[in-house]
Protein backbone atom coordinates (compact mmCIF):
# COMPACT_ATOMS: atom_id res chain seq x y z
CA UNK A 1 0.00 0.00 0.00
CA UNK A 2 1.52 3.31 -1.11
CA UNK A 3 2.05 5.94 1.58
CA UNK A 4 0.76 9.34 0.49
CA UNK A 5 3.37 12.02 1.03
CA UNK A 6 2.08 15.29 2.49
CA UNK A 7 -1.20 15.10 0.61
CA UNK A 8 -3.19 18.29 1.07
CA UNK A 9 -6.32 18.12 3.23
CA UNK A 10 -8.84 20.96 3.18
CA UNK A 11 -9.21 22.58 6.60
CA UNK A 12 -12.88 23.39 5.93
CA UNK A 13 -14.77 20.50 4.23
CA UNK A 14 -17.94 22.59 3.87
CA UNK A 15 -16.05 25.35 2.05
CA UNK A 16 -14.47 22.70 -0.17
CA UNK A 17 -17.86 21.32 -1.16
CA UNK A 18 -19.12 24.85 -1.81
CA UNK A 19 -16.10 25.44 -4.04
CA UNK A 20 -16.82 22.25 -5.96
CA UNK A 21 -20.40 23.37 -6.60
CA UNK A 22 -19.22 26.80 -7.71
CA UNK A 23 -16.60 25.44 -10.13
CA UNK A 24 -19.05 22.88 -11.50
CA UNK A 25 -21.52 25.69 -12.28
CA UNK A 26 -18.79 27.74 -13.97
CA UNK A 27 -17.78 24.74 -16.07
CA UNK A 28 -21.39 24.20 -17.14
CA UNK A 29 -21.62 27.86 -18.18
CA UNK A 30 -18.40 27.59 -20.20
CA UNK A 31 -19.66 24.42 -21.89
CA UNK A 32 -22.93 26.13 -22.78
CA UNK A 33 -20.99 29.07 -24.25
CA UNK A 34 -18.56 26.72 -26.05
CA UNK A 35 -15.69 28.77 -24.67
CA UNK A 36 -12.76 26.39 -25.04
CA UNK A 37 -10.25 28.22 -22.88
CA UNK A 38 -12.80 28.74 -20.10
CA UNK A 39 -13.75 25.06 -20.26
CA UNK A 40 -10.12 24.05 -19.76
CA UNK A 41 -9.64 26.57 -16.94
CA UNK A 42 -12.77 25.56 -14.99
CA UNK A 43 -12.22 21.84 -15.61
CA UNK A 44 -8.72 22.22 -14.13
CA UNK A 45 -10.07 24.05 -11.07
CA UNK A 46 -12.88 21.55 -10.55
CA UNK A 47 -10.56 18.59 -11.04
CA UNK A 48 -8.15 19.94 -8.45
CA UNK A 49 -10.92 20.41 -5.89
CA UNK A 50 -12.34 16.95 -6.54
CA UNK A 51 -8.90 15.45 -5.92
CA UNK A 52 -8.62 17.41 -2.68
CA UNK A 53 -12.01 15.94 -1.71
CA UNK A 54 -10.58 12.44 -2.28
CA UNK A 55 -12.67 12.07 -5.45
CA UNK A 56 -9.64 11.63 -7.69
CA UNK A 57 -11.33 9.03 -9.90
CA UNK A 58 -14.06 11.56 -10.73
CA UNK A 59 -11.38 14.20 -11.29
CA UNK A 60 -9.41 11.98 -13.65
CA UNK A 61 -12.54 11.10 -15.65
CA UNK A 62 -13.54 14.76 -15.92
CA UNK A 63 -10.10 15.87 -17.06
CA UNK A 64 -9.71 12.97 -19.47
CA UNK A 65 -12.95 14.10 -21.12
CA UNK A 66 -11.47 17.54 -21.86
CA UNK A 67 -7.86 16.52 -22.59
CA UNK A 68 -8.20 16.89 -26.37
CA UNK A 69 -9.51 20.43 -25.92
CA UNK A 70 -6.63 21.26 -23.56
CA UNK A 71 -4.21 20.28 -26.31
CA UNK A 72 -5.64 23.04 -28.52
CA UNK A 73 -4.93 25.82 -25.99
CA UNK A 74 -1.41 24.80 -24.95
CA UNK A 75 -0.06 28.33 -25.38
CA UNK A 76 -2.35 29.59 -22.58
CA UNK A 77 -1.50 29.14 -18.89
CA UNK A 78 -4.78 27.39 -17.93
CA UNK A 79 -3.53 24.45 -20.01
CA UNK A 80 -0.58 24.10 -17.64
CA UNK A 81 -2.90 24.06 -14.63
CA UNK A 82 -5.08 21.53 -16.45
CA UNK A 83 -2.26 19.05 -17.02
CA UNK A 84 -0.95 19.45 -13.49
CA UNK A 85 -4.43 18.73 -12.09
CA UNK A 86 -4.78 15.73 -14.39
CA UNK A 87 -1.38 14.32 -13.39
CA UNK A 88 -2.18 14.76 -9.69
CA UNK A 89 -5.54 13.00 -10.06
CA UNK A 90 -3.86 10.10 -11.86
CA UNK A 91 -1.17 9.97 -9.15
CA UNK A 92 -3.76 9.42 -6.44
CA UNK A 93 -5.68 6.95 -8.62
CA UNK A 94 -2.49 4.85 -8.64
CA UNK A 95 -1.77 5.44 -12.34
CA UNK A 96 1.68 6.83 -11.58
CA UNK A 97 3.33 5.84 -14.86
CA UNK A 98 0.71 7.82 -16.78
CA UNK A 99 0.99 10.66 -14.28
CA UNK A 100 4.75 10.89 -14.84
CA UNK A 101 4.33 11.67 -18.53
CA UNK A 102 1.68 14.28 -17.81
CA UNK A 103 3.70 16.01 -15.07
CA UNK A 104 6.51 16.22 -17.64
CA UNK A 105 4.09 17.69 -20.18
CA UNK A 106 2.87 20.30 -17.68
CA UNK A 107 6.43 21.27 -16.79
CA UNK A 108 7.44 21.62 -20.44
CA UNK A 109 4.48 23.93 -21.09
CA UNK A 110 5.39 26.06 -18.07
CA UNK A 111 8.96 26.49 -19.27
CA UNK A 112 7.91 27.26 -22.83
CA UNK A 113 5.35 29.80 -21.64
CA UNK A 114 7.48 31.36 -18.91
CA UNK A 115 4.86 30.56 -16.25
CA UNK A 116 7.28 30.57 -13.32
CA UNK A 117 4.79 30.42 -10.44
CA UNK A 118 3.03 27.48 -12.04
CA UNK A 119 6.39 25.87 -12.81
CA UNK A 120 7.17 25.84 -9.09
CA UNK A 121 3.73 24.39 -8.40
CA UNK A 122 4.20 21.55 -10.91
CA UNK A 123 7.69 20.74 -9.63
CA UNK A 124 6.38 20.52 -6.06
CA UNK A 125 3.48 18.24 -7.02
CA UNK A 126 5.70 16.06 -9.16
CA UNK A 127 8.16 15.76 -6.28
CA UNK A 128 5.42 14.44 -4.00
CA UNK A 129 4.48 11.82 -6.57
CA UNK A 130 8.12 10.73 -6.92
CA UNK A 131 8.44 10.33 -3.14
CA UNK A 132 5.47 7.96 -3.19
CA UNK A 133 7.23 5.89 -5.83
CA UNK A 134 10.38 5.65 -3.73
CA UNK A 135 12.39 7.84 -6.13
CA UNK A 136 13.91 9.97 -3.41
CA UNK A 137 16.79 11.52 -5.37
CA UNK A 138 14.53 12.59 -8.24
CA UNK A 139 11.96 13.91 -5.77
CA UNK A 140 14.57 15.96 -3.93
CA UNK A 141 15.75 17.46 -7.22
CA UNK A 142 12.19 18.57 -8.06
CA UNK A 143 11.69 20.07 -4.60
CA UNK A 144 15.00 21.95 -4.78
CA UNK A 145 14.00 23.45 -8.14
CA UNK A 146 10.55 24.33 -6.83
CA UNK A 147 11.98 26.00 -3.74
CA UNK A 148 14.41 28.11 -5.77
CA UNK A 149 11.55 29.39 -7.93
CA UNK A 150 9.27 30.06 -4.98
CA UNK A 151 11.97 31.97 -3.13
CA UNK A 152 12.75 33.99 -6.25
CA UNK A 153 9.08 34.94 -6.59
CA UNK A 154 8.59 35.37 -2.81
CA UNK A 155 5.80 32.82 -3.11
CA UNK A 156 4.39 31.98 0.36
CA UNK A 157 4.14 28.36 -0.79
CA UNK A 158 7.91 28.12 -0.32
CA UNK A 159 7.20 27.06 3.28
CA UNK A 160 5.34 24.01 1.97
CA UNK A 161 8.31 23.02 -0.18
CA UNK A 162 10.70 23.55 2.73
CA UNK A 163 8.57 21.17 4.83
CA UNK A 164 8.55 18.63 2.01
CA UNK A 165 12.33 18.68 1.76
CA UNK A 166 12.73 18.36 5.52
CA UNK A 167 10.28 15.46 5.64
CA UNK A 168 11.94 13.75 2.71
CA UNK A 169 15.28 13.83 4.49
CA UNK A 170 14.14 13.11 8.03
CA UNK A 171 10.76 11.41 8.24
CA UNK A 172 10.56 7.77 9.33
CA UNK A 173 7.11 7.64 7.69
CA UNK A 174 8.85 7.38 4.32
CA UNK A 175 10.37 4.09 5.44
CA UNK A 176 7.08 2.85 6.87
CA UNK A 177 4.98 0.10 5.31
CA UNK A 178 1.19 0.23 5.65
CA UNK A 179 -0.46 -3.20 5.48
CA UNK A 180 -3.49 -5.10 6.69
CA UNK A 181 -3.29 -6.43 10.24
CA UNK A 182 -3.12 -10.22 10.31
CA UNK A 183 -4.09 -12.63 13.09
CA UNK A 184 -0.39 -13.19 13.75
CA UNK A 185 -0.03 -9.46 14.53
CA UNK A 186 -2.57 -9.40 17.36
CA UNK A 187 -0.10 -9.84 20.21
CA UNK A 188 2.07 -7.00 18.87
CA UNK A 189 -0.99 -4.80 18.31
CA UNK A 190 -2.28 -5.34 21.85
CA UNK A 191 1.17 -4.61 23.29
CA UNK A 192 1.47 -1.39 21.25
CA UNK A 193 -1.94 -0.15 22.36
CA UNK A 194 -1.30 -0.91 26.04
CA UNK A 195 2.13 0.74 25.90
CA UNK A 196 0.77 3.85 24.20
CA UNK A 197 -2.17 4.16 26.60
CA UNK A 198 0.10 3.86 29.63
CA UNK A 199 2.39 6.59 28.28
CA UNK A 200 -0.36 9.04 27.35
CA UNK A 201 -3.43 8.50 29.56
CA UNK A 202 -3.29 9.96 33.03
CA UNK A 203 -5.32 8.37 35.80
CA UNK A 204 -5.31 5.58 38.29
CA UNK A 205 -4.80 1.93 37.47
CA UNK A 206 -8.54 1.29 37.25
CA UNK A 207 -8.89 3.93 34.50
CA UNK A 208 -5.91 2.56 32.60
CA UNK A 209 -7.17 -1.01 32.91
CA UNK A 210 -10.65 -0.02 31.67
CA UNK A 211 -9.19 1.87 28.70
CA UNK A 212 -6.95 -1.03 27.70
CA UNK A 213 -9.82 -3.48 28.10
CA UNK A 214 -11.99 -1.35 25.82
CA UNK A 215 -9.47 -1.25 22.96
CA UNK A 216 -8.85 -4.97 23.35
CA UNK A 217 -12.59 -5.59 22.94
CA UNK A 218 -12.36 -3.73 19.64
CA UNK A 219 -9.60 -6.09 18.53
CA UNK A 220 -11.75 -9.04 19.60
CA UNK A 221 -14.59 -7.64 17.47
CA UNK A 222 -12.26 -7.56 14.47
CA UNK A 223 -10.99 -11.08 15.15
CA UNK A 224 -14.57 -12.39 15.19
CA UNK A 225 -15.51 -10.70 11.88
CA UNK A 226 -12.40 -9.42 10.07
CA UNK A 227 -14.27 -8.78 6.82
CA UNK A 228 -16.47 -6.17 8.51
CA UNK A 229 -13.68 -3.75 9.40
CA UNK A 230 -10.53 -2.05 8.16
CA UNK A 231 -7.55 -2.85 10.38
CA UNK A 232 -4.19 -1.49 9.23
CA UNK A 233 -0.71 -1.48 10.71
CA UNK A 234 2.33 0.73 10.18
CA UNK A 235 5.58 -1.23 10.20
CA UNK A 236 9.20 -0.05 10.29
CA UNK A 237 11.99 -2.63 10.12
CA UNK A 238 9.56 -5.41 10.98
CA UNK A 239 8.16 -3.65 14.08
CA UNK A 240 4.49 -2.66 14.35
CA UNK A 241 4.70 1.02 15.35
CA UNK A 242 1.15 2.14 14.52
CA UNK A 243 -2.32 0.72 14.08
CA UNK A 244 -5.81 1.88 13.11
CA UNK A 245 -9.14 0.05 13.36
CA UNK A 246 -12.36 1.19 11.69
CA UNK A 247 -15.25 -1.09 12.66
CA UNK A 248 -18.03 -1.57 10.11
CA UNK A 249 -16.20 0.86 7.80
CA UNK A 250 -17.39 3.94 9.71
CA UNK A 251 -16.45 3.65 13.41
CA UNK A 252 -12.84 4.78 13.83
CA UNK A 253 -12.43 3.25 17.26
CA UNK A 254 -8.65 2.89 17.56
CA UNK A 255 -5.64 4.87 16.34
CA UNK A 256 -2.30 4.35 18.05
CA UNK A 257 1.25 5.31 17.11
CA UNK A 258 4.23 4.43 19.27
CA UNK A 259 5.30 7.54 21.20
CA UNK A 260 8.81 7.56 19.76
CA UNK A 261 7.34 7.91 16.27
CA UNK A 262 4.95 10.77 17.03
CA UNK A 263 5.14 13.87 14.86
CA UNK A 264 6.27 12.14 11.68
CA UNK A 265 2.96 11.82 9.83
CA UNK A 266 2.35 8.15 10.59
CA UNK A 267 -1.03 8.76 12.24
CA UNK A 268 -2.15 10.87 9.27
CA UNK A 269 -0.92 8.18 6.88
CA UNK A 270 -2.90 5.49 8.72
CA UNK A 271 -6.09 7.60 8.71
CA UNK A 272 -5.80 8.41 5.01
CA UNK A 273 -5.09 4.77 4.11
CA UNK A 274 -8.07 3.58 6.16
CA UNK A 275 -10.32 6.23 4.60
CA UNK A 276 -9.48 4.94 1.13
CA UNK A 277 -10.33 1.38 2.21
CA UNK A 278 -13.68 2.53 3.67
CA UNK A 279 -14.85 4.50 0.63
CA UNK A 280 -17.94 2.92 -0.90
CA UNK A 281 -18.33 0.56 2.07
CA UNK A 282 -19.33 2.88 4.92
CA UNK A 283 -23.11 2.90 5.55
CA UNK A 284 -22.72 6.45 6.84
CA UNK A 285 -20.54 7.59 3.92
CA UNK A 286 -18.23 9.00 6.60
CA UNK A 287 -15.80 8.14 9.35
CA UNK A 288 -17.06 8.78 12.89
CA UNK A 289 -15.02 9.02 16.08
CA UNK A 290 -15.02 10.46 19.56
CA UNK A 291 -11.85 12.53 19.98
CA UNK A 292 -10.14 13.15 23.29
CA UNK A 293 -9.42 16.79 24.06
CA UNK A 294 -5.76 16.73 23.06
CA UNK A 295 -6.53 14.83 19.82
CA UNK A 296 -9.17 17.25 18.50
CA UNK A 297 -6.69 19.56 16.65
CA UNK A 298 -5.07 16.54 14.96
CA UNK A 299 -8.39 15.30 13.61
CA UNK A 300 -9.42 18.81 12.56
CA UNK A 301 -6.28 19.01 10.43
CA UNK A 302 -7.41 15.79 8.73
CA UNK A 303 -10.79 17.25 7.80
CA UNK A 304 -12.91 15.97 10.69
CA UNK A 305 -15.66 18.26 11.96
CA UNK A 306 -17.97 18.22 14.94
CA UNK A 307 -21.12 16.10 14.66
CA UNK A 308 -24.26 15.91 16.76
CA UNK A 309 -24.53 12.99 19.16
CA UNK A 310 -26.83 11.73 21.91
CA UNK A 311 -23.99 9.66 23.36
CA UNK A 312 -22.68 10.66 26.78
CA UNK A 313 -18.98 11.40 26.33
CA UNK A 314 -16.22 12.03 28.89
CA UNK A 315 -15.56 15.68 29.69
CA UNK A 316 -13.63 17.39 26.90
CA UNK A 317 -14.33 14.71 24.28
CA UNK A 318 -15.85 15.73 20.94
CA UNK A 319 -17.94 13.66 18.53
CA UNK A 320 -16.48 14.16 15.04
CA UNK A 321 -16.93 12.95 11.48
CA UNK A 322 -15.26 13.19 8.10
CA UNK A 323 -17.10 12.57 4.82
CA UNK A 324 -15.81 9.82 2.58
Amino acid sequence: MTIEFQRFTASDPKALQAGIREKRALLEQALAARDGLAIVEHAADLGGLLTTARQEADAANLLREHAALAETVSDHEPAGWFWNAYATALQYCGARDEAEAIFDKALSLCRAGGWRRLEGFVLHHWGRSLVEQGQRAQAEARFVEALAIRRELEDPRQASTERALAALRDSPALHCEIAMVLADDVEAVRALMARTIRSSVSGDEDVLAATIANVNRNVDYWLAAPDNSVHLKAVIAGEVIGVILVKDFWNLCSLFVDAKHHGHGIGRTLVEAAAVQCMGRSPKAALWLNAATDAIPFYQRLGFVERATTQSLPRGFLAMQRPL
